[in-house]
């Protein structure tokens, strides 16, 4: 993941280095960052050099002052969960803070009171580059071991049932005209069953 601040080395980079090849900067940011990116995330940052240094800027003239992080350790230790757990579940603000007062309760066992507030959780998100990244339908809640350990009892609870009584409940937007009394009693308690 490319934070805000990653974008702009690169782009300073391209303007020292004019003749710099795409893989070549590929090639840099893995050497110097430790990023693997793509040619089309490079393409994109660079398509977007004027408008991030132009944020940049304003961002820089328009702070008054920079507020120091009441628990750096704490912020760092989520940063760095989050960074580990966000390909494999959908991290919600809610489950950040709940992680962070985890976190903070581990590390400051004594800590004043604190608040994470939606405000908090903002300037989190911003000060480590986190972005909101929509996965597409269900596939970011997954957790592939779990299936793989579910398949076999749902394969049972499917054998006591015909072909033509199961069908993928995710399809059942192509019955949306259906009306609720005509779905078979047989499908409504299968449904039941594998949801339970």
């Amino acid at each position: 993941m490319m934070t805000d601040e990653v974008c702009l080395t690169l782009i300073r980079y391209m303007k020292d280095h004019p003749g710099a090849t795409q893989k070549e900067l590929i090639k840099w940011l893995e050497d110097t960052h430790q990023l693997k990116v793509s040619q089309a995330t490079v393409s994109g940052t660079l398509k977007r050099s004027a408008e991030l240094l132009a944020k940049a800027t304003t961002s820089n003239l328009s702070s008054k002052r920079q507020k120091t992080v009441k628990f750096p350790i704490m912020e760092a230790a989520l940063a760095e969960w989050f960074l580990a757990n966000q390909e494999h579940v959908n991290l919600s603000g809610d489950l950040i803070r709940e992680s962070a007062m985890k976190i903070i309760d581990r590390l400051y066992p004594d800590h004043p009171p604190f608040e994470f507030s939606n405000g908090w959780l903002e300037t989190f998100k911003v000060r480590h580059g986190i972005k909101k990244h929509r996965r597409f339908g269900e596939s970011g809640s997954v957790d592939m071991t779990t299936i793989a350990a579910a398949l076999s009892g749902i394969r049972q609870v499917l054998d006591t049932y015909e072909w033509r009584d199961i069908y993928n409940m995710d399809e059942s937007g192509l019955f949306y005209r259906m009306q609720v009394h005509t779905v078979s009693s047989k499908r409504y308690q299968m449904s039941l069953s594998l949801a339970n």
